[in-house]
């Protein structure tokens, strides 16, 4: 072996590191150009946001990684469902601690909130959710609104 040569590049768009070696000596422009051609540098994070339709102050604080929007629902009363998934957290638990104080939380297993619209808990109770959600797990919860 002649020697090793090698290119680590930091992606944070992506959260990633975009790594090349090679077990032989070699330029590193040649490196640099392979990194270029591999179109890795050019990728963007598919950030989730929020539907539009979810009022800021209804909306759970943490790392939202998916959310959608899709018309209707089996009751008819509802014309939007929306389902979102965060990373569970402290705090994903404590914004729902808080949502529940602040809105009509007294069911446990759902929000009700003034306009009607239903955050509705994937758990029976704000207790349950440490045992069947540990940290960096996902988590999913669907809003029902009218």
């Amino acid at each position: 072996m002649d020697g090793l040569t090698f290119l680590m590049i930091d992606l944070p768009e992506t959260n990633s590191i975009l790594t090349l070696a090679s077990n032989k000596l070699i330029d590193i422009t040649d490196f640099e150009t392979i990194a270029l051609q591999t179109g890795f540098l050019d990728l963007k994070s598919e950030i989730a946001s929020w539907p539009q339709i979810i009022p800021a102050e209804y909306r759970i604080d943490g790392t939202l990684i998916e959310a959608n929007a899709s018309e209707g629902s089996d009751t008819g009363y509802y014309n939007t469902e929306a389902r979102v998934t965060l990373i569970m957290s402290k705090t994903v638990k404590n914004s729902l601690i808080r949502l529940m104080e602040d809105f009509d939380g007294s069911e446990e297993i759902f929000i009700s909130f003034p306009d009607g619209t239903i955050l509705n808990f994937p758990f029976n109770s704000i207790e349950e959710i440490d045992d069947f959600y540990p940290p960096e797990s996902l988590i999913s919860f669907v809003y029902y609104i009218p």
